[in-house]
């Protein structure tokens, strides 16, 4: 089987390439800074655009909201041909339950159906702590193993803080890259940044790479990629969100860059788009 890769730029429209070793990518960022946005696009890019599974992974939102958003995002896709402004007046109404007329009901129905028809790659969805489908990081290969056998896959674990509490971060980052290359699994996992670094985030619109991984030393050594994302009231205005990549494999990677969020449908696109 051929084993994936991600690339670290987010914007890069063909992220997912052959080659070993499999990256363990780690995603640092601010409450409210789209660390759910990012997992979800990356999700979606992988199964709607390269037709490799996403495992998605999520102690924070439920299952039937992920679907929502999953939802949302697919009314932008070019086969519909929606406008801009359409697909963000249908996921909204998706969204909310008020589809009132027949032709948005009859979009919305041919979204649902188009992403679940089998075209793309499987999106796996499913609660992750406690008590959940997935209790733990060691649960992951066994429920892989029922979902999808030994198809191309991508993991993604939003959260990690809220899985493994902030004590338990390097632990669950060392389990995570030891599984990866076992697994020969791609792994992505966003995690919330030390409270001291989002005001200096926020004041120079950029984070250093001791910003992000100081809330756990393994987060450096262990991540291939290492992202961020970050918002402040002047980027909000603009409807943008910069992205930085803090390391990529082993060699700090370079400036940050904006990419265009389009709310109601959660879409980060390329400022090119």
């Amino acid at each position: 089987m051929t084993v994936p890769r991600i690339g670290p730029r987010i914007d890069n429209p063909s992220p997912f390439e052959p080659r070993d070793p499999v990256p363990l990518w780690l995603h640092g960022a601010a409450p409210g800074d789209h660390k759910t946005t990012v997992t979800l696009n990356l999700a979606y890019q992988a199964a709607v655009g390269h037709g490799i599974d996403a495992v998605i992974l999520s102690p924070e939102a439920t299952v039937q909201q992920l679907e929502r958003r999953l939802d949302a995002r697919h009314v932008l896709h070019p086969s519909f041909g929606l406008s801009e402004e359409d697909a963000v007046r249908i996921a909204t109404a998706m969204a909310r339950g008020t589809l009132a007329a027949a032709d948005d009901a009859d979009v919305a129905r041919r979204v649902r159906e188009d992403l679940r028809s089998g075209t793309h790659g499987r999106i796996h969805l499913a609660d992750f702590g406690p008590d959940r489908a997935v209790s733990r990081f060691a649960d992951i290969p066994a429920f892989l193993d029922d979902l999808s056998g030994d198809r191309q896959r991508v993991v993604f674990i939003d959260h990690l803080n809220l899985a493994g509490g902030w004590r338990a971060l390097n632990a669950a980052v060392r389990e995570l890259h030891a599984m990866g290359l076992r697994l020969t699994t791609m792994i992505f996992g966003t995690f919330t940044v030390n409270r001291h670094a989002m005001g200096r985030g926020q004041a120079n619109g950029r984070y250093s790479m001791k910003d992000v991984a100081e809330v756990g030393f393994e987060v450096e050594r262990c991540a291939h990629h290492l992202t961020t994302s970050l918002t402040t009231p002047e980027l909000r205005e603009r409807g943008l969100v910069r992205m930085q990549v803090l390391k990529a494999m082993m060699d700090p990677y370079g400036e940050p860059f904006d990419m265009r969020f389009v709310p109601g449908v959660g879409a980060l696109l390329p400022l090119t788009e």
